[in-house]
């Protein structure tokens, strides 16, 4: 296995600006359409569905994940974004994570990452690191 990168999550917040219109900027996004793809995989997967929502913003396709019984959760590296979600969404189960640095390991049946959330890695090894990281969390 590769060396893991410890390099340190960024302070500086991206979203911080915009957390706060980010859904009604994105409601134009049929997120129905992403849970009938999730939904579509649901035979293929075990019972009940563990699920991770990598770069998850505000969290709107994990709650929809979740009122379709999925055990889900999501991360984000922006910590404006998860503030704003769960302001809209009570419960919502999300944490402050890196694509490239997951706290997580054996514990999902499948995880999306939506949007162009992997173009915000910019070298080609944190692309590689983040697709290792998605596999040791499955």
């Amino acid at each position: 296995m590769a060396e893991r990168d410890e390099r340190p999550m960024s302070t500086q917040d991206s979203f911080a600006e915009i957390a706060r219109f980010y859904d009604p900027i994105m409601n134009h996004v049929d997120y129905e359409r992403w849970r009938a793809v999730l939904d579509a995989l649901t035979p293929l997967l075990p019972k009940p569905v563990r699920y991770l929502d990598a770069a998850c913003g505000t969290g709107t396709l994990l709650d929809s994940m979740r009122r379709n019984k999925w055990q889900g959760m999501g991360f984000d590296l922006s910590h404006a974004m998860l503030h704003a979600g769960r302001k809209q969404r009570a419960g919502l189960p999300v944490t402050a994570a890196d694509l490239r640095a997951l706290p997580f390991r054996n514990a999902f049946d499948c995880i999306s990452c939506l949007f162009d959330s992997i173009n915000f890695l910019l070298e080609n090894e944190d692309v590689r690191q983040a697709f290792r990281e998605f596999h040791a969390a499955l």
